[in-house]
């Protein structure tokens, strides 16, 4: 296996409910020097997977049944009792529409990509998230990665100190 691979050594969970793009997912993973990939057919499944042992990344489809991807983001982001509130996620999503990505990003995804997903922007999502991390930070009703980006500070009573 050659060590320069972006995601080399990982451990990835995938939560799809859909057996061809899990097969997708993880032929890419296992390219990108990924070590352990386990695979969920839903948020619950995915949830006890993480509580059963905790990966480096979950790698989230929105749309599944009984628990969505959103749920699955919102249920891993309490602080009070999830196994792992500050493992990065990635939410893949064919739902490209505001309020979904918004509600997404509102239960604490580090980044959504729209399907259908190349291996080359899957693999560089993933990287980035890698090697560079986020500080998270919890206000109000929200806990999860900051989602401000440098030079774009809202005005305002919402604004905080930089």
């Amino acid at each position: 296996m050659t060590t320069n691979l972006p995601l080399n050594g990982m451990d990835v969970l995938v939560a799809e409910d859909s057996a061809h793009m899990r097969a997708f997912y993880r032929s890419i993973l296992e390219a990108s020097g990924v070590l352990r990939i386990r695979e969920a057919e839903d948020g619950a499944e995915a949830y006890a997977a993480v509580c059963d042992s905790v990966p480096d990344l979950v790698l989230t489809d929105y749309g599944m049944s009984p628990v969505d991807g959103a749920e699955l983001t919102r249920m891993l982001r309490n602080p009070e009792w999830s196994p792992a509130p500050f493992i990065p996620i990635l939410m893949v999503t064919a739902y490209t529409d505001r309020d979904r990505i918004r509600a997404a990003r509102d239960a604490g995804v580090h980044e959504v990509l729209h399907k259908p997903v190349s291996p080359r922007e899957l693999v560089s999502r993933l990287a980035r998230i890698r090697c560079n991390p986020i500080p998270y930070i919890y206000v109000r009703n929200y806990f999860g990665p900051d989602r401000r980006r440098p030079g774009r500070l809202a005005a305002g009573p919402e604004r905080r100190a930089v």
